[in-house]
């Protein structure tokens, strides 16, 4: 095998293992995301009856009444009830809310998982021009492609597994594995793949939907390669000011 084919397969192992860390992070986002919208932007909604029994040392709670307001009705603060029953509100934000919050966690997530594979690509795509410019080397326009490729072949394998869950292969259950294994793009699946539907169930154009998931990282990686190689630094143009607009400023 080639010294440089060893590396660009090394690079794409760096790549995916950046992309673990900042899977761990949007975990995190997405989970802050949850809690601050439901904490801030949520509504009363309805409320529900809750009995709860002892049993020995245990207790056991038992759902007696669910209640939903309709447009007209006023939200219920609380209710007198018999000894071991409890009054719980439900709190939902409405749908316009919840496909806010869904698309600004969708983009910060897509921020930090792009981020880091961007950075190390860009370190790579210069240090290849030079070597082009000063040593000779061949220059290979998409090796940004082929590392981004190879990093995304675990989260490619695990959307081939999606397709023998529906096919009956593996447990309809997988749906909910792969939802965990793939948080970063979890308001993307839930978009074509709503929570609480079974895999069966599911139309084929939205599995083929969610293939689009397996983009994102490869371009990122193209996009930070070229960049580098072109010696183009996006945070040196947003941030730098020329002499003349200085001199202008100063006046």
């Amino acid at each position: 095998m080639k010294k440089r084919t060893k590396n660009t397969l090394k690079l794409s192992l760096k790549v995916w293992g950046r992309l673990l860390m900042s899977g761990i992070m949007c975990a995190v986002l997405s989970l802050s995301m949850s809690v601050l919208g439901n904490g801030l932007l949520a509504k009363d909604v309805g409320y529900r009856i809750i009995q709860v029994t002892q049993i020995g040392e245990n207790s056991e709670a038992t759902i007696l009444k669910e209640h939903r307001y309709t447009q007209n009705e006023k939200p219920v603060e609380g209710m007198e009830l018999p000894e071991g029953q409890y009054f719980q509100a439900i709190s939902e934000m409405t749908p316009a809310v919840k496909t806010l919050m869904d698309v600004l966690t969708q983009l910060g997530m897509l921020f930090l998982l792009g981020v880091f594979p961007y950075n190390l690509l860009w370190e790579v795509g210069n240090k290849d021009e030079n070597k082009v410019r000063y040593r000779n080397r061949r220059p290979e326009p998409w090796r940004g492609l082929k590392i981004g490729l190879l990093s995304m072949i675990p989260t490619a394998l695990l959307y081939v597994a999606l397709w023998l869950s529906k096919g009956g292969v593996l447990p309809a259950g997988y749906l909910a594995v792969y939802r965990v294994l793939n948080t970063p793009y979890l308001p993307y699946i839930n978009w074509f793949i709503p929570v609480g539907v079974s895999i069966s169930e599911i139309a084929f154009w939205r599995l083929f939907a969610v293939a689009g998931l397996v983009v994102f990282v490869p371009a990122v990686c193209v996009i930070g390669y070229r960049l580098g190689f072109c010696q183009f630094s996006i945070k040196e143009h947003l941030t730098y000011q020329s002499p003349e607009k200085e001199e202008q400023g100063e006046v």
